[in-house]
């Protein structure tokens, strides 16, 4: 399913490109081009391949596709490879939006949190339930005094 408008014109401004799951499991993923100036939904296409968006830039001018300032995109690669075939200066124009880079960022902080804390109780050093201990006891002062102490007086 294709939507297509006869003779449209694009937005100077701002395509924003992303994939939309329903809430179920296993239900489709979506394609949407959006102009985010006008409000309007450019192209939608029932799954989420570089294929498809490529059909929706197949479909515009050059004069439409140079003329995007912004293209607005998660992080798919598919998108991006799609948007590098058809977009000139690609990379100066995409702007990937702050949810999944969010996510990304979080993802990899708590990955360096894991990493370091299996490294660390694998040198007999528990610095998660130190930093636990630290929370819980509203300070420095009560956790630092534990974790000096034996083994087997520190926090549980």
């Amino acid at each position: 399913m294709d939507l297509e408008g006869p003779g449209r014109e694009t937005s100077s401004n701002i395509q924003t490109l992303y994939r939309s799951r329903l809430q179920r499991e296993g239900a489709p993923c979506l394609t949407l081009v959006c102009d985010l100036d006008r409000t309007t939904v450019e192209f939608i296409a029932e799954d989420r391949k570089q294929a498809s968006l490529a059909r929706y830039f197949t479909g515009l001018t050059e004069a439409q596709i140079v003329g995007n300032k912004t293209i607005a995109l998660d992080m798919w690669e598919p998108y991006l490879q799609a948007i590098g075939a058809h977009v000139p200066r690609a990379a100066a124009k995409i702007v990937f939006d702050r949810y999944h880079i969010m996510t990304h960022m979080g993802k990899a902080v708590d990955d360096v949190r894991k990493r370091e804390h299996r490294a660390l109780r694998g040198r007999g050093r528990d610095a998660l339930r130190l930093e636990i201990s630290l929370a819980l006891c509203g300070g420095e002062s009560a956790g630092a005094a534990s974790w000096s102490a034996s083994p087997s007086s520190r926090p549980r």
